[in-house]
């Protein structure tokens, strides 16, 4: 499996522990690329963690009839981590959301919906996820940087603890995602 078990501390860790001899300098740390199957694959464990996964699925449905098929998503938040068996009296025991950044091309002629499925509030309350995006294909800017800077950063950590935790990239890939809504329809709990 491409995405690491969860650790002692109940994250992703940020680099895998590999033997000196299976080092890479980007297989064996997060971000970790994974297909939308293996991601369905690794977190379908609970009747919560399905229904967010069917949202996801439905959304990136929809950015793809949107125009929106080129790019990759940064998978985090409580999703990632093993918020079931955590002792966390802050936290309900079982992810409320996913939350994610899409990172894509614009398409040549967007549609006017296109930027309300970009809007986390909008994302919120339809797919119960927490979107946010930031735009490929331009000028490597000091904004680009410090957005990619920051977001990298920002999903290093657990925000109450400071504990290190990886998490998980998937590409943009109507042709595959079909794949990944027949897995997670056949799991059973």
């Amino acid at each position: 499996m491409v995405i690491p078990a969860w650790n002692n501390d109940k994250v992703i860790p940020i680099v895998r522990k590999v033997p000196p001899e299976q080092q890479h300098p980007t297989e064996n740390r997060s971000p970790y690329d994974a297909t939308m199957a293996e991601v369905v694959q690794r977190f379908a464990t609970t009747p919560e963690r399905v229904q967010l996964l069917h949202d996801f699925l439905d959304y990136r449905s929809t950015l793809y009839a949107a125009g929106v098929t080129q790019g990759f998503q940064w998978i985090n938040g409580s999703f990632v981590e093993h918020v079931e068996v955590a002792d966390r009296p802050d936290k309900e025991p079982h992810p409320n959301d996913i939350d994610f950044v899409t990172f894509y091309h614009r398409p040549a002629e967007p549609p006017p919906e296109l930027d309300d499925l970009l809007r986390p509030q909008t994302t919120r309350e339809r797919y119960n996820i927490d979107a946010y995006s930031l735009v490929l294909g331009t000028d490597s800017t000091a904004h680009l940087i410090d957005s990619i800077t920051y977001w990298y950063g920002m999903w290093s950590m657990r925000r109450h603890d400071q504990v290190s935790k990886g998490f998980v990239q998937v590409d943009l890939d109507p042709e595959n995602d079909p794949q990944a809504r027949a897995a997670l329809n056949a799991v059973k709990l």
